[in-house]
């Protein structure tokens, strides 16, 4: 071992002055011993045999790809999940345009048009108080559909207040009514009510 490398140097004056080597350094190649460490680190990184590193690989694709399909997922279960929204909420200005909704309501007696020259047909559905949305569907509408009955259709609303249906709902027989149709009655004969009994007092 040399003086040097046991911390010992040669003053001028000839005399011999020992010192402490610096804790944590390297003399062999300048590194500090933190460095080494990452060097190390890096160097069994590299070495990892194949299979080893190929499997860490397949477990992170696997691992993005399942958080893909679960976003992806939830965003489809949020738009099957389409909120409805009675005639008095839309007139009220509840109900957000642009956006996949469902509306309803009675569909108004002599309401109904429809164009001659494709399978556009515009009808206005009402609350039966004094609520009403016009509904415009180009498609052919269910056998049960009429006027005096319940419908849900499903679709978007634009800003001047006109739903653009993509599927109209009818109820299945003579006697069923949409549960949400039936809701929006009896709220709209609630509020009738309440209005009667205001003006009377």
């Amino acid at each position: 071992m040399t003086l040097a490398s046991a911390g010992v140097v040669s003053a001028a004056d000839g005399a011999e002055v020992f010192t402490e080597p610096r804790r944590g350094f390297d003399r062999s190649n300048g590194q500090t011993k933190a460095d080494r460490q990452q060097t190390d680190e890096a160097m069994k990184f590299g070495k990892m045999k194949p299979q080893r590193r190929n499997r860490l690989v397949v477990v992170g694709l696997v691992v993005v790809s399942a958080g893909v399909a679960v976003t992806l997922a939830l965003s489809a279960l949020n738009e099957n999940l389409n909120l409805y929204y009675s005639p008095a909420q839309i007139k009220n200005g509840e109900a957000p345009t642009d956006t996949v909704i469902r509306a309803g309501g009675m569909v108004v007696n002599n309401s109904v048009q429809r164009s001659t020259t494709d399978l556009q047909v515009n009808f206005v559905v009402s609350d039966m108080h004094e609520s009403e949305v016009t509904i415009v569907y180009e498609g052919i509408l269910p056998d049960l559909f009429r006027e005096g009955q319940g419908i849900v259709a499903r679709g978007q609303l634009n800003e001047q207040g006109v739903f653009f249906a993509e599927e109209v709902l009818a109820k299945h027989d003579e006697t069923y009514m949409p549960p949400e149709v039936a809701q929006t009655l009896a709220q709209s004969r609630a509020a009738a009510d309440a209005q009667v009994q205001g003006s009377t007092l």
